[in-house]
């Protein structure tokens, strides 16, 4: 593949692979799916440690409901350190 290549992560992403995909993935453009805070925050700091000057896109999964529950999963607003 050509070196500006730009990628998207299209699935679900564990919050533990964060950072191997951050540091493997230099073309990184958008992680599709991010369902937690947790999952935002590792990806941040993945990006902090790899030296990432382009900001990463993400994707949130929200859901839209008229009641909370804990169980739903979380909107990130801001991802951003």
């Amino acid at each position: 593949m050509p070196p500006d290549t730009r990628w998207h992560f299209i699935g679900h992403l564990q919050s533990n692979k964060a950072k191997t995909l951050v540091k493997a993935v230099p073309g990184l453009a958008m992680i599709e799916t991010v369902d937690s805070v947790k999952l935002a925050n590792r990806l941040a700091d993945a990006c902090v440690e790899a030296g990432r000057v382009e900001p990463l896109g993400v994707m949130v999964q929200a859901r839209s409901i008229s009641h909370w529950s804990p169980y739903d999963p979380v909107a990130v607003v801001n991802a951003d350190p």
